[in-house]
């Protein structure tokens, strides 16, 4: 029996390395696969791929493709067609549409875009924004650009314009060093943003690369772009409102980081020389004299030949054909010129201000001078019933009429004007104009210029000049709890912040201000409150307070209000939570209006309603 076994294992051992063929079976078909089929496999068909589903292609789905997916193309997917997608279409594409390309975007074109053409775009034509001028500047070599953007439609929305739709005069820039890029802008209500160049000069600058958008405070404003490297940029000058803004010049200069920005007023290098006076600066443009006689504008400063106040007396800027009522003459500094007149009998008719609309009325011509740049208030007091329109304007020079060069003009016919605040006055010659707008009568007014400075600069009049500030407070002492009371009128302050866009109270507050120093306590509360005096009752305050003292670009402010009118006043209230004691410094300003306040320090709000 062992020899029978033996013998067999043998055999299959043979048949394990190909030599002879082994079958243990007893079964009753012909081969010798233990199944009752005819095949040598162990299924039940007829085949000979091992599965049952009676064809020989090794799976189970009943088709002859190879596959499992029970079509006959081929694949591996579950459809009817005979590509080798999923997506029961004939394009072998992984789309579900019908058309025979084999990209994905559902129609027959051959590419991956959705419109029906085959160029590989969307056929959404870019928008195009061509320039309007061109500049291009070295280090310290400046270019005087004139625009309009009166004259040009709405192509960019800088992040500064806040939803405005006024025209874009687009100026293609193209620096050949790094700088910083200075313009003195000599026009109200533009927005500035720089963007870099495209590399089509026809196509808009993609918004989303804009490098700094600023909103000049007024006309004449210093605007300065820093940083920038060597290249190509599109500079948009956008006005706030379409039609609203109008011609502008501004002086384009490319300074190198240490150098001395000519026009900023701040000696930048630190040599104790600013602006033309410092050496560095006498090759730009704006630092040459003025030519009286040439129809130039030699030293940028928006006033061409008799225009230009340094032009008045020379022999070319002579007499002219006005003849005003009063002169003036030379305006002081912080003096009050007070004119009185009646245009029922004093003035002429020989004048037509372009603002009121009124014909064959009286006017009254009052003269002055300014030699620094300036801003003149106008405080006016008419007769009931006796309301005028003002204009103002440049001296023309010899041969001018008083209305030749305008420069602002107020009220129209049966309006009264109030009050007027003319800025950014260069130094020179002008016309204050009153002419009737309702019925003649007597008009009583006040004319005052106060110099305008930088930021962080005062007028000293002894010096008669702009100095830099040092911070000059009031010491208030250290916080106890006990009522602290300070009478003071910021008329004898500074105007530090006279030319910014909003102060610590989200607000402007142009007018003067005094500082005062207090020492708070860690965890302490104090209520900080501006009163006008009883007798002051056109001084609109406001109050905030700073952690620096020579914070002029404010970014330490630490509370603030200016949320009434005047004559009421402001109050805030402040926690010290350092965890230290905390010197702090309180602004007593004014949004128009400076004049006798009182300043209280409480442990409790206190009632500013005056009425």
């Amino acid at each position: 029996m062992f020899v029978k076994w033996l013998s067999t294992m043998i055999i299959c051992f043979s048949l394990s390395l190909g030599l002879v063929g082994c079958n243990n079976d007893d079964q009753s078909d012909d081969d010798s696969s233990g199944d009752a089929d005819t095949d040598t496999d162990t299924d039940s068909d007829a085949d000979s791929d091992g599965d049952a589903d009676g064809d020989s292609d090794g799976d189970a789905d009943g088709d002859a493709d190879g596959d499992a997916d029970g079509d006959a193309d081929g694949d591996s997917d579950a459809d009817a067609d005979t590509d080798s997608d999923a997506d029961s279409d004939a394009d072998s594409d992984s789309d579900a549409d019908t058309d025979a390309d084999s990209d994905s975007d559902g129609d027959a074109d051959g590419d991956s875009d959705s419109d029906s053409d085959s160029d590989g775009d969307t056929d959404v034509p870019p928008v195009l924004c061509p320039p309007d001028d061109s500049a291009y500047l070295n280090l310290l070599d400046g270019e005087l650009l004139f625009a309009d953007s009166t004259m040009v439609t709405n192509l960019m929305n800088p992040s500064c314009e806040e939803g405005t739709n006024g025209g874009d005069w687009l100026v293609h820039v193209t620096l050949h060093e790094p700088g910083k890029l200075a313009l003195t802008v000599a026009s109200e209500d533009h927005f500035l943003a720089l963007y870099p160049a495209p590399g089509d000069d026809l196509v808009c600058p993609d918004q989303s690369t804009e490098l700094d958008c600023i909103d000049p405070f007024y006309t004449g404003d210093y605007v300065l772009f820093e940083e920038l490297e060597a290249g190509d940029y599109m500079l948009v000058l956008a006005e706030w409102d379409q039609g609203a803004a109008g011609a502008m010049e501004a002086p384009m200069v490319l300074y190198g980081d240490d150098d001395e920005i000519c026009d900023n007023g701040i000696d930048d290098d630190g040599d104790e020389a600013i602006d033309c006076d410092d050496e560095g600066c006498r090759s730009i443009t704006f630092c040459h004299d003025e030519q009286c006689n040439n129809y130039v504008d030699d030293n940028w400063n928006f006033k061409t030949d008799c225009l230009d106040g340094v032009c008045i007396g020379t022999e070319y800027c002579v007499g002219g054909d006005c003849e005003p009522h009063e002169d003036l003459e030379l305006l002081t500094p912080f003096e009050d010129y007070p004119v009185s007149f009646d245009t029922t009998t004093d003035g002429g008719d020989a004048i037509q201000l372009p603002c009121s609309i009124t014909s064959d009325t009286t006017e009254y011509v009052i003269a002055f001078s300014v030699d620094v740049e300036s801003t003149i208030y106008v405080d006016l007091t008419q007769a009931a019933g006796g309301d005028h329109g003002l204009g103002f304007y440049y001296e023309g020079g010899p041969g001018s009429s008083c209305v030749e060069w305008e420069s602002q003009c107020y009220g129209e016919a049966t309006d009264s004007v109030e009050n007027a605040v003319l800025e950014q006055v260069l130094p020179g010659r002008y016309f204050l104009i009153m002419e009737v707008a309702a019925n003649a009568g007597p008009v009583d007014l006040e004319i005052t210029a106060e110099p305008v400075c930088p930021v962080g600069y005062f007028w000293n009049q002894d010096a008669y000049e702009c100095e830099e500030w040092e911070c000059t407070y009031t010491d208030l002492g250290t916080w106890t709890g006990e009522e602290i009371v300070h009478e003071g009128d910021n008329c004898e302050g500074y105007k530090l912040f006279a030319n910014l866009d909003e102060d610590c109270t989200g607000y402007n507050a142009p007018d003067r201000e005094l500082v005062y120093q207090l020492v708070i306590p860690d965890g302490e509360t104090v209520h900080v409150t501006l009163m006008p005096t009883p007798e002051n009752d056109e001084t609109d305050v406001s109050v905030y307070m700073l952690a620096e003292c020579l914070d002029f670009a404010r970014e330490t402010c630490l509370a603030g209000a200016d949320e009434t009118e005047a004559p009421d006043g402001e109050t805030f209230e402040y926690t010290n939570d350092t965890g230290d004691e905390q010197t702090v410094y309180i602004y007593a300003d004014a949004w128009a209006g400076c004049g006798a306040y009182t300043l209280i320090v409480s442990d409790g709000s206190v009632d500013t309603d005056t009425e």
